[in-house]
C-alpha cells in the first residue's frame, strides 16, 4: 500500500435516488444503498467497479458521518474537494458517499466530463475481468468442495443455523447495514437499530458485558453520542472512545456511523449507566420471585453477575421503582 493511497475507509453509497428539498431539510430519497470498503484515492474507480448504475451524467457528493446532509461538498475525482476528503479520511471510519443525475444546467459539464469517465472506465476494465475470472475459479472450487463433502461420512445437525442465513442476525442486510443481536453488548460500525431506544439497550448491554464506565454526551431525537467516562491522571491521554449514532433517512433506521471501538483507560468497577432505573429492569423479575429481595441483596447480586458497583441507595431505588413496575404490570392484566 503506497502513502497516497492512505488507508482503507467504510463508504456507506447511497445511489439512483436524488436530492429533494422536504419541510425545509434535504433529504436524499430513493435509490438503494451499499456499504464498500476502499481507499480514498481508489473511489470513483471502485465506486464504478462496484455500483450497478454508470456514473457518467452523475455527480457524486460526500459528507462525514458527524455531519448534516445539509453539509455535503459536491467532488469530482481529482480536484481540491476531492483531495481534502482524502486528507480527512484519517481522521474517519467511514465516509457518506451521494450519487445523483446531474441536473439539467449540469448538461454541458456533463459532457465535458465524458471522456475522463470513459477513461476511468477503461482502467477499471482489466480490473473487472480479473475479478470475473477469479470469480469463475471460486465457484469452480465450490464446485469440487461440494463434491468432495458428499463423500465425507460424518454426523451433522440438519438445524443448525447456516452461515449467512436469514437467521443469522448479525449478518449483512441486503441494504448494507449490520443488526445488532439483543443482548449482545458487541458494537460494530454501521449496526441499525429500530430507534434511539434500542440503542439505548445496547449501550446498556455493553455495559454490563465489558464493564466499561461511558456516559452520553448528546441525546437528541435523531442523533446520539456517548464517550468513555473515565478521568485521565495528570500527565496521561483522555481515553477517546466513542460511539456516535444517527438516524438515516434512506434506510428509515438509526446507524452506527462513528466507533473509537478500543480503550486506553483501566476499568473501575463503575458505570454511569448504570444507573437506578436500569438496576430496576434487571432485577424486576428477581424481585417478582422474591418480593422480599433486599437491596444489600442487589448490590452483591450487581457485583456478583457484572462485576459493577453500585450504591445501596441506588438499589434501593432500584427496588421501589421494580415493584411499581410489578403493580402497574398486575394492574393492567386486572383491568
Amino acid at each position: 500500500m503506497s502513502s497516497e493511497e492512505g488507508r482503507l475507509i467504510t463508504f456507506g453509497c447511497y445511489y439512483g435516488g436524488k436530492f429533494e428539498e422536504v419541510d425545509g431539510k434535504d433529504l436524499y430519497n430513493g435509490g438503494g444503498y451499499r456499504i464498500m470498503e476502499a481507499y480514498p484515492s481508489r473511489l470513483f474507480p471502485e465506486l464504478m467497479n462496484q455500483l450497478p448504475i454508470s456514473l457518467y451524467g452523475q455527480r457524486v457528493w460526500f459528507k462525514f458521518p458527524y455531519e448534516g446532509i445539509e453539509e455535503r461538498q459536491l467532488i469530482r475525482n481529482g480536484d481540491d474537494q476531492f483531495t481534502k476528503m482524502c486528507r480527512a479520511s484519517v481522521w474517519v471510519d467511514s465516509i457518506d458517499i451521494f450519487v445523483e443525475p446531474e441536473t439539467e444546467g449540469d448538461e454541458s459539464r456533463a459532457e465535458n466530463e465524458r471522456e475522463e469517465t470513459e477513461r476511468y472506465e477503461a482502467d477499471s476494465e482489466a480490473e473487472r475481468y480479473e475479478a470475473e475470472r477469479n470469480e469463475h475459479q471460486f465457484d469452480e472450487e465450490a464446485r469440487v468442495e461440494r463434491n468432495v463433502a458428499d463423500f465425507v461420512d460424518e454426523d451433522f445437525d440438519e438445524y443448525a443455523t447456516p452461515l449467512c442465513s436469514d437467521d443469522d442476525e448479525d449478518g449483512v442486510e441486503r441494504d448494507g447495514y449490520l443488526r445488532y443481536i439483543k443482548g449482545s453488548g458487541d458494537l460494530k460500525l454501521r449496526q441499525a437499530f429500530e430507534s434511539l431506544e434500542a440503542f439505548k439497550k445496547a449501550m446498556v448491554d455493553y455495559v454490563l458485558k465489558h464493564r466499561w464506565n461511558i456516559k452520553y454526551v448528546r441525546w437528541e431525537k435523531d442523533k446520539s453520542e456517548l464517550k468513555c467516562a473515565s478521568e485521565a491522571e495528570e500527565g496521561e491521554e483522555q481515553c477517546m472512545w466513542k460511539i456516535y449514532c444517527s438516524y438515516e433517512e434512506p434506510l428509515q433506521k438509526w446507524l452506527v456511523k462513528v466507533l473509537m471501538k478500543e480503550h486506553t483507560c483501566m476499568r473501575s468497577g463503575r458505570s454511569s449507566l448504570l444507573t437506578q432505573e436500569v438496576i430496576a429492569g434487571l432485577f424486576v423479575d428477581d424481585i417478582r420471585e422474591n418480593p422480599k429481595l433486599k437491596p444489600k441483596q442487589i448490590l452483591e447480586e450487581i457485583q456478583k453477575r457484572w462485576e459493577l458497583t453500585a450504591t445501596i441507595d441506588q438499589c434501593r431505588n432500584a427496588r421501589k421503582r421494580a415493584i411499581e413496575i410489578i403493580k402497574a404490570g398486575l394492574t393492567v392484566l386486572t383491568a
